[in-house]
């Protein structure tokens, strides 16, 4: 593949995305990789919801179970990945299993699907 691209959803469901090229991106699907995160901070607009916290790069990993092919770009790979340091305790993805985690410590089973919701406008 000639490029990577590692995709962190944030709490809008907005899928911000690293693209890299071969090489580095070989190296960030076996090493990780970095990424802001002021992620789970930002609003639509991206602006900051809570300004008073300082803000960097923080260590994320792909998830190679969630290789897809890159539909937008001819020889290109996709995967999702997360924060692996202090901001992966925000994660939606962490928070899910917590969630599932507690369910189930209550002897409940957890079944989902995707509601997806959209508007046709006649303009």
């Amino acid at each position: 593949m000639s490029t990577y691209h590692f995709g962190i959803f944030d709490y809008d469901a907005a899928l911000r995305v690293r693209r890299f090229s071969s090489g580095p991106g070989a190296a960030a699907l076996s090493d990780g990789f970095s990424f802001p995160n002021v992620l789970y901070r930002w609003d639509t607009g991206e602006s900051v919801h809570d300004g008073g916290e300082k803000f960097g790069s923080e260590a994320c990993a792909a998830d190679p179970a969630s290789r897809r092919i890159y539909p937008f770009e001819p020889d290109a790979l996709f995967y999702i990945a997360d924060f692996t340091g202090p901001s992966m305790a925000l994660s939606p993805r962490e928070v899910l299993k917590r969630q599932i985690a507690r369910a189930d410590a209550m002897g409940f089973d957890v079944r989902s699907a995707f509601e997806c919701e959209f508007t046709v406008l006649d303009e």
